[in-house]
């Protein structure tokens, strides 16, 4: 079976962040502006405050808890 050739890379953007309650909503919408196809994977690294919950609120991207 013949395989796909991309001539575009994939690209991802992967976020670390902790207690980033205020800010990750700005971050995402930047690169979201900036690199339109991204795949954009949050990583809350057991924040104290609600970085998780809105980050879970914002759409197209995966959210990642650890504890």
């Amino acid at each position: 079976m013949p395989y796909e050739v991309r001539f575009e890379p994939t690209i991802a953007v992967l976020l670390p962040c902790y207690n980033e309650e205020l800010t990750i909503a700005d971050v995402v919408r930047r690169f979201r502006e900036t690199l339109p196809s991204a795949a954009i994977y949050v990583f809350d690294n057991n924040s104290k405050d609600l970085t998780a919950l809105r980050a879970r609120g914002l759409s197209g991207i995966a959210v990642f808890r650890h504890v």
